[in-house]
């Protein structure tokens, strides 16, 4: 006789019954979750900061190196692990840190030359011989620029040319994205603490108020490559940046520790 059919298949399961009216407040919860460790971490840092602030500029300078280190080291961790998948020598990639130190010396030495010229001479090393050797200082840093290019034609391998060629190109170019930036930061700095505060400022005033603006009255998305920007955050921030750059700058540049530059790096504004 013919084997039995097959039997049939289990019905599909229902569909999810529809959201009842109280569901979405569990998503309204996690959404004031959110604001709340936004808003705690953003007292956090700012708070933070002002502490840094108020201990001097000497406190904002080694701030700004350990800030400045880390995204070096963060973008050289990108560089290490796709250098070690190509084979380049671990010489090419200590040239990285080398060149970073190299144009920390020019960075940071101008500043100091410019700013503190007259310490040096007059409190630390008395004499217009220090004069002279403070003006080698461009020359001292081209020959170590120079010393670091040697280092590297002589490190060159065959067969390899290209791979460590690449890699000297990524770490100018990572010098260029982090240290040209911060040695201007530094300069701002020794020129008065106003003038790193103020742009600071700005970006977290912007960043803080098209956030709140956008959290309460956000309706009209902004652009499609970030769909939680609205336009009522992006019009609300640049708003309330306007307003706190009148503010900021009519109160705090009537604070001489604030505005006045740095004479000496071991001392207070």
């Amino acid at each position: 006789p013919p084997p039995p059919p097959p039997p049939p298949p289990p019905p599909p399961p229902p569909p999810p019954p529809p959201a009842a009216h109280g569901d979405g407040s569990a998503a309204n919860a996690e959404r004031w979750r959110k604001w709340r460790v936004r808003v705690t971490t953003t007292l956090l840092m700012v708070g933070g900061f002002a502490a840094v602030v108020s201990l001097g500029h000497q406190a904002v300078l080694l701030l700004l190196f350990t800030l400045m280190t880390l995204a070096h080291r963060e973008l050289e961790q990108l560089l290490v692990a796709r250098a070690k998948y190509e084979g380049v020598p671990v010489a090419n990639r200590l040239l990285s840190w080398y060149l970073f130190a190299v144009v920390m010396f020019f960075g940071v030495g101008r500043s100091a030359v410019t700013h503190f010229a007259e310490w040096f001479t007059q409190r630390l090393w008395p004499g217009t011989h220090v004069l002279q050797l403070l003006g080698y200082h461009a020359f001292a840093t081209l020959a170590l620029l120079l010393a670091g290019l040697v280092g590297f034609v002589l490190t060159l391998e065959k067969g390899k040319y290209k791979l460590q060629f690449k890699q000297l190109a990524w770490s100018c170019m990572a010098l260029g994205l982090v240290v040209v930036p911060a040695s201007l930061w530094l300069t701002n700095t020794l020129n008065g603490l106003f003038w790193l505060l103020f742009p600071a400022s700005l970006i977290v005033c912007n960043d803080s108020a098209a956030y709140v603006f956008g959290f309460f009255f956000g309706r009209t998305p902004l652009i499609q490559l970030s769909p939680k920007k609205t336009w009522e955050g992006f019009v609300g921030g640049a708003a309330t940046t306007v307003v706190w750059a009148a503010v900021f700058s009519a109160v705090f540049c009537r604070f001489d520790y604030l505005v006045c530059p740095a004479t000496e790096p071991f001392a207070r504004a």
